[in-house]
């Protein structure tokens, strides 16, 4: 039955799981989203403050001022198979209690996952943060040609963070994906686990204009991986992006666009193997600040 399953698998699709383990192996699996994290070599779990937090380490979220709304959206390798969507929209409540929402989707007719996400965060004391998010994922298989519907199902899993300022410069963070070592399969022809990935990483602001960003990372089923990046500030409207990560080896890079409330993000990562990936991120924020000027 597997066998006969894996043959009706797009071509696109069993590239995508050969040559990028770490990203999608698994049904499930945690989806790079954002195209500032791109850029940036995947390296965000020690940024703090941002919309895009949401979908790496949820205890990011906390330090917003304002309402945030954002999609992004990528042809991986430049294939409509690996097309992958998402967006969401998150606020603070008041200075201590963050929210958001978010969804995503990914695949084709014959192999799609669809994702639904709640993110809480919360300012514990001052220099720490933390944050859970509450995920629903559905994966759905079918035949080549839709004649032959594979099953579908659904799994709840549970990621988990926390933030640490160390000095006024320096961020350490910490997440887990899959915290509850949820399985996926239940209704289909087997079964199998979403992988659980630990992070820990550092962002230093050298200054004004420069960001450092390094992550370290570890999928339960596979080697450490090691995330790197950084962000120069060219003026108060483009900044310029540079990153790589191993595990596969994957070279980044990326610019955004800053327009009074609008931020645009561009980004393109190369894999040795399958090519490049385009990616674009829009964020627009809205509403009353809930604090005095813009936190980074």
């Amino acid at each position: 039955m597997i066998a006969k399953l894996l043959r009706q698998i797009s071509f696109a699709s069993l590239l995508f799981l050969i040559f990028f383990p770490l990203q999608s192996r698994a049904g499930g699996d945690e989806q790079l989203t954002g195209a500032r994290r791109i850029g940036l070599g995947n390296a965000y779990t020690a940024v703090s403050g941002d919309f895009w937090s949401m979908f790496a380490n949820p205890a990011g979220l906390a330090g917003l001022d304002r309402m945030y709304a954002g999609v992004n959206v990528e042809r991986r390798f430049g294939l409509a198979e690996l097309n992958y969507g998402s967006g969401g929209f998150a606020m603070p409540f008041n200075e201590l209690h963050y929210g958001g929402i978010d969804f995503s989707g990914f695949g084709s007719k014959n192999y799609s996952e669809a994702r639904l996400g709640l993110t809480y965060a919360t300012s514990v004391i001052d220099r720490v943060r933390m944050g859970v998010k509450f995920n629903m994922t559905n994966i759905a298989i079918s035949s080549q040609n839709s004649a032959v519907n594979y099953g579908s199902a659904f799994a709840f899993y549970v990621n988990a963070g926390v933030n640490v300022k160390l000095t006024q410069d320096l961020n350490l963070g910490f997440s887990v994906f899959n915290a509850n070592a949820a399985n996926i399969s239940k209704e289909l022809a087997y079964k199998e686990r979403i992988p659980t990935v630990l992070s820990l990483g550092l962002g230093y602001q050298a200054s004004d204009k420069v960001l450092l960003v390094a992550d370290v990372e570890k999928n339960v089923a596979y080697p450490l991986a090691f995330h790197g990046g950084v962000e120069y500030k060219i003026n108060d409207f483009i900044t310029a992006r540079m990153g790589v990560g191993t595990q596969p080896i994957v070279f980044n890079a990326g610019l955004g666009v800053n327009w009074r409330d609008l931020q645009i993000d561009f980004a393109g990562s190369y894999h040795q193997q399958l090519g490049f990936t385009p990616s674009i991120s829009g964020t627009y924020r809205f509403g009353k600040s809930i604090t005095e000027g813009d936190k980074k």
